[in-house]
């Protein structure tokens, strides 16, 4: 009889076990890759200065503000919680313009299949089609360049871009910043051939901005105006402001006044001095590298980084020094002088530093194939006439980010 009562009880324990853990089960769920990336795209995190890249969070169309809008958000969210790999709930998101959702909507268009993708592509059709501004437009494009692998993204991209056209030039350069910033987060391989096209025709466009804005001496916002005496040289000058901590270089100077060369200059003239810095980041994903001033970009550059074993790390540089017809010291142990066929850095070495990592840089190379590509020992390759420019814009002391967002 006792041997009856206990396995009785142990039987009823069991039972009672199992059901306190199929309840907690049930509510519990397990979160995979994609549930921590739509965590991580909820959070609004942002790599990347202030300024520009946190700019333009208007509303993405017209009922997409107010406490209705905000009550509706909530209970999608709350109903069931929001996965990323649930279709149906981005489609939801989407249209109820919650900005999360909207964040990483082209992206989950790139990875969704039929017939979810056209569900999915009709919500970030209509959400463009309601968005009543620029800021509103880039909102529905997201934070990473999903929308440049799709034919509604790059749809998008283009109206986009012809709104900035008709904003003012100030204004105009803001946003085409972000747009920029936009395209360089995440994958651009070699054979995505309209991404490669986009891009270009949005930094053709933006490059003029920066000639028009940036580098005018005219326009003297976030910069000083300095009058040259006789006797001045660029260099001179540069290095006087270098001493208020202002790191600029004669050829900084150069092209923010349109100047031809540091020698070329003319007492009583009137130049611009930018007051904020210029320093340069690496999208190790997309292959794009841009250099600013400040939060504007006034260079993109398309280059290559180093291949498996040679990584390129992820972190960021200063700018050591810059060599005009560098030696190559190679890790046989070899030293192969400019010139020499061996000799891999081309007319231009720009040398970083960093407490934890040596021996790298960015040059050009002597095989253009291998920029977009990782083929590289770890140094950023660039096309000659980009590494010519690179190294006269950017200062000694500036700052080198390199960051892989996906």
């Amino acid at each position: 009889m006792l041997r009856f009562v206990i396995g009785l009880l142990a039987v009823v324990s069991v039972y009672l076990g199992w059901q306190w853990y199929s309840d907690k089960s049930s509510h519990a769920g397990v979160a995979g890759p994609a549930d921590l990336a739509f965590e991580a795209a909820s959070e609004g995190a942002s790599a990347g200065p202030s300024g520009p890249a946190n700019a333009g969070k208007g509303t993405a169309g017209k009922g997409t503000s107010g406490p209705g809008t905000a009550a509706k958000q909530e209970a999608i969210r709350s109903t069931v919680p929001l996965q990323a790999s649930d279709p149906g709930k981005i489609v939801q998101g989407i249209a109820a313009a919650d900005e999360a959702v909207l964040e990483i909507g082209f992206q989950r268009l790139l990875e969704a299949q039929e017939p979810q993708r056209g569900k999915l592509a009709a919500a970030l059709r209509k959400a463009a089609d309601g968005a009543t501004d620029v800021a509103g437009q880039m909102r529905v494009l997201g934070r990473a360049n999903g929308f440049l692998h799709s034919t509604e993204g790059r749809k998008l991209v283009r109206k986009v871009l012809a709104g900035i056209k008709r904003l003012d030039r100030e204004k105009a350069i803001v946003k085409s910043t972000l747009l920029l910033e936009k395209c360089m987060r995440g994958p651009i391989k070699r054979k995505h051939n309209e991404a490669f096209d986009l891009v270009n025709e949005v930094y053709r466009h933006h490059k003029r901005l920066v000639n028009q804005v940036t580098f005018n001496p005219s326009r003297l916002t976030k910069a000083r105006s300095h009058k040259v005496k006789s006797g001045e040289t660029l260099n001179g000058i540069a290095a006087k402001y270098r001493k208020d901590k202002i790191r600029i270089e004669g050829w900084t100077l150069c092209y923010v006044n349109r100047i031809g060369r540091p020698n070329r200059l003319q007492a009583g003239k009137t130049i611009k001095i930018p007051v904020e810095p210029v320093w340069a980041k690496l999208e190790k994903e997309s292959y794009l590298m841009a250099v600013y001033i400040g939060d504007t970009i006034v260079r993109l550059y398309w280059v290559g980084h180093g291949g498996d074993g040679c990584s390129t790390p992820e972190t960021t540089f200063q700018v050591a020094d810059k060599l005009s017809n560098p030696d190559w010291y190679a890790p046989d142990g070899n030293t192969y002088a400019f010139g020499h066929p061996k000799n891999v850095l081309g007319r231009y070495f720009v040398k970083f530093a960093h407490d934890s990592f040596s021996g790298f840089g960015a040059h050009g190379t002597a095989a253009p194939e291998t920029v977009r590509t990782r083929s590289s020992l770890g140094c950023i390759r660039m096309h000659d006439a980009d590494i010519e420019e690179f190294f006269r814009l950017v200062p000694r002391g500036s700052k080198i980010v390199i960051a892989a967002s996906r």
